[in-house]
């Protein structure tokens, strides 16, 4: 899908949006065809390159050029709080890591569309 129109992000963002509740009570399915592809996060470093990859395959690039820098990865990076970080292991790190993500670039897709910011 390339978003092109108002109704092609509409429907990206609804898909997005149900994407990011499954992730986070999946058992493993989705992340695992996630993790395929892009990868896995366990610290910053992990965290940029996925960052960089994902945000890099935007349906339309216009929306995050310009973003996809570290001083951005930096940002969203250090403004994602996680309680309880040294009870949860390497994939409930990862999903709330890759959820924050999918939530900035669904983000991104709304200001540039004007869609309503939930």
């Amino acid at each position: 899908m390339v978003l092109e129109n108002i109704e092609d992000a509409r429907k990206f963002v609804d898909y997005a949006e149900e994407l990011i509740e499954i992730l986070d009570f999946d058992d493993g399915e989705i992340y695992d065809i996630i993790v395929k592809e892009y990868p896995e996060i366990s610290d910053f470093d992990s965290f940029k390159k996925f960052f960089y990859k994902f945000l890099k395959d935007c349906p339309n690039f216009k929306i995050v050029e310009g973003i996809i820098n570290d001083e951005n990865a930096e940002k969203l990076w250090d403004s994602i709080i996680v309680e309880n970080v040294t009870e949860k292991n390497k994939k409930e790190l990862s999903k709330i890591y890759i959820s924050k993500v999918f939530e900035y670039e669904v983000k991104l897709i709304k200001e540039h569309f004007n869609l309503e910011l939930k």
